[in-house]
């Protein structure tokens, strides 16, 4: 039969013990909340436009990726670099009326 032995910690030994598990355990909730932040849209905020003239349209854009990003996409209509759009970004656009 095998003898166990046991030693009762003191207080301080006790926060000696648990001091660096609290340390890493709030590391760790900040590397999360800090995870978990959002940065704020970094496109204008939305205003109406007035009504586009006769025989045309304005088409908005609005990008929204699954993985934030900071590089521009750039549209094209008719063969034509028309805008470049960041994330979380909105821009309108008027085109005539027709086929593009």
């Amino acid at each position: 039969m095998s003898k166990v032995s046991a030693r009762v910690i003191s207080g301080h030994e006790w926060i000696l013990f648990l001091k660096p598990k609290i340390a890493l355990l709030g590391l760790m909730f900040v590397a999360v909340l800090a995870g978990c932040a959002h940065e704020q849209a970094v496109g204008p905020l939305f205003t109406e436009a007035p009504e586009p003239g006769p025989g045309r349209a304005r088409v908005y854009f609005y990008r929204a990726d699954a993985h934030h990003s900071y590089s521009l996409v750039e549209l094209r209509f008719d063969g034509r670099k028309a805008l470049e759009i960041l994330d979380q970004e909105y821009l309108a656009f008027e085109l005539a009326e027709g086929t593009h």
